[in-house]
């Protein structure tokens, strides 16, 4: 296509931050056919912040008895957000203080918590951060867990998670509403 220019419009919106090849063909007069790649580098924009926003977790409520007693938590997506640029990886960590009410304590250790693999969404960006807690794992005022995790150049971008809470209600526990603080932070490096 000798003497001949050509442009054309790449919308990138919704390419994931990675290398991609870019083919262009052309068709001169005579019929032949002329082609040339090129190679697009998106990536993610920088200047961003790392944000993680955890949701309340909310227990089933349980009848009154003296028996222990598993419960359930409905828990909303928890949403994190890689806009950096740098690919320098990240992690979010969960602590409880123990729970308490008018009349009595439940350990921080009751309440376990997971998160599958597959309660990991990718909202955008490019590869998905990994679960650190594939099982049940306790939680502690002292010693913050590590919950997901995106390892050096993965995890730029948005996700949603969905932890998956359950507490146990030990035996003799008195009545009442229990109250604990969760504390979720999101940490700089895998």
């Amino acid at each position: 296509l000798s003497g001949s220019a050509a442009s054309a419009s790449v919308p990138v919106s919704g390419l994931s931050a990675a290398n991609h090849t870019l083919t262009v063909e052309g068709l001169d007069a005579a019929g032949n056919v002329g082609s040339a790649a090129i190679t697009l580098s998106v990536t993610a924009a920088s200047g961003g912040s790392l944000s993680v926003s955890g949701k309340p977790v909310t227990f089933a409520a349980l009848p009154a008895d003296f028996a222990s007693q598993d419960t359930a938590a409905t828990t909303p997506a928890w949403r994190v957000s890689d806009a950096r640029g740098s690919g320098a990886g990240w992690n979010v960590t969960v602590s409880a203080t123990n729970l308490t009410s008018a009349s009595g304590t439940i350990p921080a250790a009751n309440i376990r918590v997971q998160l599958p693999q597959s309660a990991i969404v990718t909202i955008s960006g490019n590869t998905a951060p990994a679960t650190q807690v594939p099982s049940y794992q306790p939680l502690s005022a002292s010693i913050p867990l590590k919950l997901i995790r995106a390892a050096s150049g993965t995890g730029m971008g948005t996700y949603d998670f969905t932890p998956d809470f359950r507490l146990t209600v030990p035996a003799g526990a008195p009545p009442g509403d229990y109250t604990s603080s969760i504390t979720v932070t999101i940490n700089s490096g895998p």
